[in-house]
């Protein structure tokens, strides 16, 4: 498109040079189907120049920070792009967060504008007047009027202002997002990340899959637009290598299933529980999946089982991701059913296995537990802290960023994920890592999910428990108390002493299990099993 400014010689790499690049490569290909709502990839850069614009004249300069409260959605994979086209920094949040959370992250992030939808409007609007007096954001509507005085549709501002490229200079080292972390206990930490990690985080995914431009990639989005992994390993993914992304609001699995059958989506990107009840579902034994031929995943280890039925059903190529907010994709497995649980390093990561608590330089010899750290000096990884510099002390030391995981190394140069350092469990003196006891619990088939913590016991220390969500209503402790004694690779002295069964596992909206309230719930509980089940 000749009315495009391509980027000059020397001009830094950030994600409005990246979108419009591909926008001047494939102007009339589609990028972005929601429904009835279709984008051209011109017509996404016109919809994008005209709402960039209509921030700036909501008062929005570059590097200040905006929130946005929606659903993964097309309109929000727009504005999402209007504000890196400023030279704002985007702060997507949960739009499933309480007034209380909502506005912690206003006046944390020191948020210029807040964008919302009629679904969150009385959760922000509430959440605004929790605020000091000191602190009062720019209310904007996105997709409808909503009936306050204080807030202004910015669909109507981006119709009545220019789709001129916004006037602006970005550097790569400039702020691109703060990502809060879903995290598990305590007020979440917002994640900083520049355009130049931004653009290493679209580009290490790719490599690390072998994914190519210009492929007609068809892109499901099922991971949240305020996630990394849903914005850069999958919406920005789609955009950058000229594919076509379809964003989905909510995990209906009857839906996505559709959907992959009739776009022919070939890029899938989810967490272990998608996957789980995509395949659990009845649909998916009549739906025709073929077309998909990149599937990943993250969030979580996947049962040994349920990945071999993922690459038997639905694609060979599953690609195990291994990462967070803060460093992203510092290991993979391509072909992951292959080696069940292994990891090697990403093309842009160096990473150790410490003793655990030790220094960078301590790092413990092949075959034996530690914990793993990741070069900070990665393009991917985070700037540190948003306004929390003693957060980043405490996570980042030397250069190397400590994830909290446990880690062993094998011999032949591969990584395998044991455990959470703070999740393991020491019962009579004895190391116990919570995934190994999981995966053997979800190997029985009247086991739907399964989460497994320690609670203080008098005579061993700690004792596990494990909490169990019934795939047949039938299923006992006795049952799962004899299938862990005879599962092969399960030591005895670490099988579940306690079961409760309940009707959902709490996670995070990354799926993460959050064991602290299992912790509590196992604490409070005198009863948690039909009997005590004694070694």
């Amino acid at each position: 498109m000749s009315d495009i400014p391509l980027p000059l010689s020397g001009t830094p790499m950030t994600l409005p040079t990246l979108v419009e690049l591909a926008v001047s490569r494939t102007p009339d290909q589609l990028a972005l189907v929601e429904q009835e709502q279709r984008y051209t990839y011109a017509q996404l850069y016109s919809q994008v120049c005209a709402q960039g614009n209509a921030l700036s004249e909501a008062g929005v300069a570059p590097g200040e920070r905006v929130i946005t409260v929606l659903p993964t959605s097309a309109a929000h994979a727009l504005l999402l792009l209007a504000i890196f086209q400023i030279g704002a920094v985007a702060v997507p949040i949960n739009p499933r967060l309480k007034p209380d959370e909502v506005a912690y992250c206003i006046e944390h992030a020191q948020a210029r504008a807040v964008c919302f939808e009629s679904r969150t409007a009385p959760v922000v609007l509430e959440a605004v007047r929790k605020l000091a007096a000191s602190w009062r954001p720019r209310l904007l509507a996105v997709g409808g009027e909503i009936s306050a005085p204080e807030v202004t549709p910015l669909d109507v501002l981006a119709r009545q202002t220019r789709r001129e490229r916004p006037a602006v200079t970005i550097a790569s080292t400039d702020l691109s997002l703060i990502l809060y972390t879903s995290g598990t206990t305590g007020r979440p930490k917002g994640v900083t990340i520049t355009h130049a990690a931004s653009v290493a985080r679209v580009m290490g995914l790719a490599l690390n899959h072998g994914l190519t431009a210009l492929a007609d990639l068809r892109v499901l989005g099922l991971m949240p637009l305020f996630h990394t992994v849903g914005l850069h390993g999958v919406f920005l993914t789609a955009l950058v290598l000229n594919g076509t992304y379809y964003p989905l609001a909510e995990f209906q699995p009857a839906r996505a299933l559709q959907l992959i059958q009739d776009a022919q989506i070939d890029y899938l990107f989810g967490s272990p529980t998608h996957f789980h009840v995509l395949l659990s579902h009845p649909a998916s034994q009549e739906m025709d999946l073929s077309s998909l031929k990149h599937v990943l995943y993250a969030g979580a280890p996947m049962p040994t089982p349920l990945l071999l039925q993922c690459s038997q059903r639905l694609c060979s190529n599953l690609t195990h991701i291994y990462g967070n907010t803060e460093t992203y994709n510092s290991l993979f497995y391509r072909h992951a059913a292959e080696a069940p649980q292994a990891l090697v390093p990403g093309v842009y990561h160096r990473v150790r296995v410490v003793s655990i608590g030790g220094a960078p330089e301590d790092e413990v010899p092949a075959e034996v537990e530690g914990e793993l750290i990741v070069d900070t000096h990665s393009p991917e990884s985070f700037s540190g802290y948003w306004r929390n510099p003693a957060a980043t002390a405490r996570c980042v030391r030397d250069g190397w960023y400590y994830t909290g995981d446990v880690c062993l190394r094998d011999r032949a140069g591969h990584f395998f994920i044991v455990g959470r350092v703070d999740d393991m469990i020491i019962s009579g003196a004895e190391n116990i890592h919570p995934a190994e006891v999981e995966e053997a619990l979800l190997s029985h088939p009247g086991v739907g999910d399964a989460g497994v913590v320690g609670v203080a016991d008098p005579h061993w220390g700690q004792r596990v428990v494990a909490f169990i969500e019934r795939r047949d209503p039938a299923l006992t402790a006795e049952e799962l108390d004899r299938h862990c004694q005879q599962h092969p690779t399960l030591a005895t002295f670490k099988r579940p002493r306690q079961y409760v069964f309940v009707e959902k596992l709490p996670r995070n909206p990354s799926s993460k299990l959050l064991r602290f309230l299992l912790r509590e719930q196992a604490a409070q509980s005198s009863a948690v099993s039909e009997r005590e089940l004694r070694p």
